[in-house]
């Protein structure tokens, strides 16, 4: 069975209608919508699910669901075009811009190469399903598409600076606000924000890999078509863990940003191929006398310290609590102490005694820090990370 999701997760029903755009813009001259609605209306007929149930060619169904779900994104990016793109451009010509041009094309410019490339898949698919039979292929056609993955490349390496243009024109343009507001989350939008829109080329790879996936294994290993679906997929696959790496990258950088926002008078932590690997809080320890005897030494707690394990640098902090009176409400505030590069650090167990538990010792060129964990398990699995991240970042120089 198809996955009964697959092609569905942003697109809803419906075509995107005529009437959109700032109610003192005149929008009816828009031959490309007819143009686009017609081949649109004509892509798809609709196949009742007994008879594609009841297919003797298993690989039917696949090729409708692979079909249908491609018209629902490309009406999803069409919707998207003449409610917003197409406004946006008459209002420019018209001397009356909501936007500038720039931002016009930092935030459409490559969703609408998506949306011609989906059209042309369109046609393909429609071409091949209009003569389908059992020995009908349609793996050449992805192939062939996959050829053309680095408009989805490029997208998804602007899809940052797109949502980052649109946030600034709503917040710096009033008219955009006004526009935004207005036709986001409308039936011409399928009841999705332009943000959302411009979510769904990211679900739609995943889509294509799951939908040729089925097709893949709905086809003899004798049929001709099956070596071009399976070179198809591996394309998408590689697409897909761009993707996957891209947002990961862009995770870690807003955990960064946020950690610098925690953290009082913190120098610039977002650095290239940085990222956050654990924190935690220790007790600091002062021992009262050095020349005493290791398992003799009595230790004073002082502070407590915040320590950030990054892949290149370990960042410390004075952690202090303030409570609040009539509340049982915590601030917990970090100052900056600071930031030592990894190959800089020494780690070291302290034994258990009779006046210190769960000890270990960290030494710099210029500093020396004695803490104590709250477990075992913590003080253990703490050292074995920093020792880790030390070798990892020897390694790499």
């Amino acid at each position: 069975m198809v996955h009964p999701t697959a092609g569905r997760a942003l697109e809803g029903g419906g075509d995107a209608t005529d009437t959109v755009g700032m109610e003192t813009l005149s929008l009816t001259n828009r031959p490309e919508k007819v143009e686009n609605d017609t081949m649109l209306q004509s892509a798809f007929k609709p196949v009742s699910t007994v008879a594609l149930q009841d297919h003797p060619d298993k690989r039917t169904q696949v090729a409708h669901e692979l079909l249908s779900s491609e018209v629902r994104y490309c009406k999803l990016l069409q919707a998207m075009r003449d409610v917003f793109v197409i406004p946006l451009r008459n209002a420019l010509s018209s001397n009356k811009a909501i936007i500038s041009a720039p931002n016009i094309q930092d935030i459409f410019g490559n969703a609408l190469q998506l949306l011609e490339l989906s059209k042309e898949l369109v046609e393909d698919v429609k071409g091949r399903i209009s003569e389908w039979g059992p020995h009908q292929c349609l793996g050449d056609v992805f192939f062939k598409f996959t050829i053309k993955l680095k408009a989805y490349s490029n997208y998804f390496n602007n899809y940052e600076q797109s949502l980052r243009c649109i946030e600034k024109c709503i917040e710096q343009t009033p008219g955009f606000r006004t526009f935004a507001r207005r036709y986001s989350k409308t039936p011409q939008m399928k009841m999705l924000s332009l943000q959302e829109v411009l979510l769904a080329p990211t679900r739609r790879i995943t889509e294509y890999i799951t939908l040729l996936w089925e097709l893949h294994h709905k086809t003899t290993p004798d049929h001709p078509d099956r070596e071009d679906i399976s070179s198809a997929i591996a394309n998408f696959r590689k697409l897909e863990e761009y993707v996957k790496e891209l947002k990961v990258k862009s995770e870690r950088d807003r955990r960064l940003i946020a950690l610098q926002k925690r953290i009082l008078r913190c120098p610039m932590l977002l650095e290239a191929n940085r990222f956050l690997i654990r924190e935690e809080i220790f007790a600091h320890l002062i021992p009262a006398k050095d020349e005493v005897q290791p398992e003799l030494r009595i230790y004073h707690h002082v502070q407590n310290l915040g320590f950030f394990l990054f892949n290149d640098a370990l960042v410390v902090t004075v952690f202090t609590t303030k409570h609040f009176p009539f509340e049982r409400c915590v601030q917990e505030n970090h100052n900056f102490f600071a930031s030592i590069s990894l190959n800089r650090i020494q780690v070291s167990d302290i034994p258990d005694s009779k006046f210190v538990r769960n000890a270990f010792k960290m030494v710099t060129p210029k500093r020396k820090w004695v803490c104590s964990a709250e477990t075992y398990e913590l003080k253990f699995s703490w050292i074995t990370a920093l020792q880790d991240a030390i070798q990892a970042a020897i390694e790499l120089e």
